[in-house]
């Protein structure tokens, strides 16, 4: 039989061991990189610009309004986006869209417009849904969103603060989709998914 010391020393190795075991993984190990330079499983709908300039994706130079879409559809996850408006300009990320062409009626927009001149559906908000819970200042600087959508449920963070939470929702599926509404230029980076 191991003697007193050694036992206490086999006893914390083992429970160092089951706790290293129970441990959850990292996040990271769970997130997927969406609209990536290194992969094609997106389509363009509109005639704005898509280019990718050292790991962001820029859009620009639009006359009508313009996506870049996923091929796949997602039913719960979380997303995460940052996004940095260069002046002012309308843009927005769209989750569970079940047509080629997005719209705000038929998908959920997380809109990204500092200067819209409806009040309801500045950034932050779920146009047409959820007007945002605080005015955020967006232009000139990298921001991140964080949508959330289970089920009926979906909620959005913009820098960290909750501004919209909806539930009711009606489309339980479909594509994400970034946009550039006929002006300006937007950037995005970091645009990953989590399945939930």
């Amino acid at each position: 039989m191991p003697e007193p010391r050694m036992q206490r020393v086999l006893l914390a190795s083992m429970l160092i061991m089951s706790l290293s075991a129970c441990s959850t993984r990292s996040d990271t190990d769970e997130w997927h990189t969406l609209f990536s330079e290194n992969d094609s499983s997106w389509s363009i709908v509109g005639d704005a610009t898509w280019t990718f300039d050292d790991g962001e994706l820029v859009a620009s130079d639009a006359s009508t309004n313009s996506f870049i879409v996923t091929n796949k559809s997602y039913n719960n996850f979380r997303l995460r986006a940052e996004f940095y408006p260069v002046g002012e300009t309308n843009s927005g990320v769209f989750i569970r869209c079940d047509r080629d062409l997005p719209t705000a009626s038929d998908c959920y927009e997380a809109n990204i417009a500092d200067n819209h001149q409806d009040e309801a559906a500045r950034t932050g908000s779920l146009v047409g849904h959820v007007e945002p819970s605080i005015r955020s200042e967006t232009i000139g600087r990298w921001n991140q969103y964080e949508i959330l959508a289970v089920g009926d449920h979906i909620q959005v963070w913009t820098n960290g603060v909750r501004t919209a939470d909806f539930t009711s929702a009606t489309s339980p599926r479909g594509v994400i989709a970034l946009q550039l509404f006929a002006a300006g230029e937007i950037r995005f980076r970091n645009v990953q998914i989590q399945e939930l």
